[in-house]
């Protein structure tokens, strides 16, 4: 007798004292005459708590609770976007019809879910769902059947015992067995038509009971799939997800110690990497005294002549900014000059977590800056897996606005008193107007080191309140080049192991001639 037969045994042997207990009181309850209104009260209570279990469906999910899904903090705007889709199918699905025994459902479901993922970030691709290598996508349904395993034996009872074959087994029971009960309902109808009309409502509670628990967990099951699937198809079309084996609470495998060791290398790596600031303006807009002020000692060059031809590079370290590279970029002066220094930038903007453009307030024309922000926001657009960074603009040479001579700061510029302040506040307008943004983002500064303003105080705690998106352009700009380098890597392995593989069937083919 095999381990399960004898557990079962043993249950119905422990459970004979409790039945033969119900059947004595059933009869105690006949024989005094009160089983009628027992059955009536069991109805009763039966059919409250049906009503009381559809109130809980409908108003909150335990099992979900349990396992709640929601969208990762580091993922771009099409990813969010992609996720605010799948939450609108899930919502629209209707879980009652679709059966459990047929894949086909299941398998439309899922192909819909990954469809609708892979347009937002293969947009142009005429079969953007193919847009994935075979070894991802076997890894979203290893990934999705391991949080279903997981979630099942922990909310599900019994899910662990039961084999497939009892659940066969079950159903089959389940098929004859109705139509045998049927038939003693009827018998007990016919017998004692009042008992059996209170026992037929008190089952017809426990039935809607156990139909509501059913329908319940059903819908549990599929929407975690398909929550799950569109998790993990957002994280593999995103590019965030890294192939990596499955880490085990109580044993790690050998191969997946050294996966998890090149996972924390990577972590430290990240944590390590410095952010890389970039600082961008027109000829004679005050960057590289900006630049100079922000690190509180001369460190790019200032001249009358612009001096920066490339992109300088500085490193940065300070109160609240642990390492940050300052990138110091060759100054523009016409709408089309905007145009080249784009074209020249192009993979600076891509490899960059902060945008520090520097505009003075003495220069009237703003169109090379809008121009070339309006570009930068277009290249971005075109790459759906990348963000634009965040923004801060610095208004340099602010001591020169009228009234000339005067230069009393600080000036409250949220509630202007006087003439500078007013002036302060209206260049400030102008140029958020002027450049389509924020108006918190810019920040009004002066430079020259007898009158410095405004850097400390205005212009340090905007790119530091920037630092939590920057931060997370961080870690989505070290995983590119991570995947990059793991792309090669990989190439390279195939490549040696087609080349053993010829290499030793040539071998081989020699040998047996």
């Amino acid at each position: 007798m095999k381990l399960k037969s004898q557990w079962l045994l043993l249950a119905i042997v422990a459970a004979i004292p409790y039945l033969v207990l119900g059947a004595a009181g059933v009869w105690w309850l006949y024989q005094s005459g009160w089983l009628l209104g027992w059955m009536v009260g069991a109805a009763m209570i039966s059919l409250s708590g049906w009503a009381l279990m559809r109130r809980l469906f409908y108003t909150q999910n335990p099992l979900l609770a349990n396992s709640p899904i929601a969208p990762s903090p580091d993922w771009s705007s099409a990813a969010s976007a992609a996720w605010t889709e799948i939450e609108v199918i899930v919502q629209q699905t209707e879980f009652d019809n679709i059966p459990l025994d047929r894949p086909e459902p299941l398998l439309k479901l899922a192909r819909e879910i990954v469809e609708s993922v892979a347009k937002h970030f293969h947009s142009r691709s005429k079969a953007p769902v193919l847009e994935i290598p075979v070894p991802h996508l076997l890894r979203i349904i290893e990934l999705v059947a391991h949080d279903l395993r997981k979630a099942c034996s922990a909310n599900i009872p019994g899910s662990h015992i039961l084999t497939i074959n009892d659940l066969v087994k079950l159903k089959k029971l389940f098929t004859i067995a109705p139509s045998l009960y049927r038939l003693y309902r009827v018998a007990a109808l016919v017998v004692n038509p009042a008992t059996a009309l209170a026992r037929e409502l008190s089952l017809l509670g426990q039935e809607r009971m156990l139909n509501a628990s059913t329908s319940q967990t059903k819908r549990w099951a599929l929407e975690f799939s398909m929550k799950r699937t569109g998790y993990y198809a957002i994280e593999l079309y995103s590019g965030h997800l890294v192939l990596r084996g499955i880490e085990f609470s109580s044993y790690t495998t050998k191969q997946s110690s050294l996966e998890m060791a090149g996972e924390q290398q990577r972590t430290q790596a990240v944590a390590g990497e410095p952010l890389r600031i970039l600082v961008m303006g027109q000829v004679k807009a005050g960057k590289s005294s900006v630049v100079n002020a922000l690190f509180g000692e001369t460190r790019a060059s200032v001249d009358v002549v612009p001096r920066t031809k490339g992109v300088d590079a500085y490193l940065l370290e300070r109160d609240g900014l642990r390492r940050a590279i300052i990138l110091d970029t060759a100054g523009y002066e016409e709408v089309t000059e905007s145009a080249i220094a784009l074209e020249q930038l192009q993979k600076e903007f891509s490899r960059c977590d902060l945008i520090l453009l520097v505009t003075s307030a003495m220069t009237a024309a703003r169109d090379a800056d809008r121009q070339l922000l309006d570009r930068v926001r277009g290249q971005f657009q075109r790459m759906p897996d990348r963000e634009f960074p965040p923004l801060v603009v610095a208004i340099t040479h602010i001591d020169q606005l009228r009234p000339f001579r005067e230069w009393n700061p600080p000036y409250n510029i949220v509630q202007p008193q006087g003439t500078k302040a007013q002036q302060i506040r209206q260049a400030v307008e102008v140029t958020a107007k002027e450049l389509n943004v924020d108006l918190e983002i810019v920040i009004p500064v002066c430079t020259l080191q007898d009158k410095a303003y405004n850097l400390e105080e205005g212009l340090m705690p905007a790119i530091l309140n920037s630092l939590g998106p920057a931060e997370r352009l961080k870690y989505l700009r070290c995983l590119r080049e991570y995947k990059d380098e793991e792309y090669w890597k990989q190439m390279w392995r195939q490549a040696a192991n087609a080349g053993r593989f010829l290499f030793n069937s040539s071998v081989s083919v020699f040998k047996s001639r």
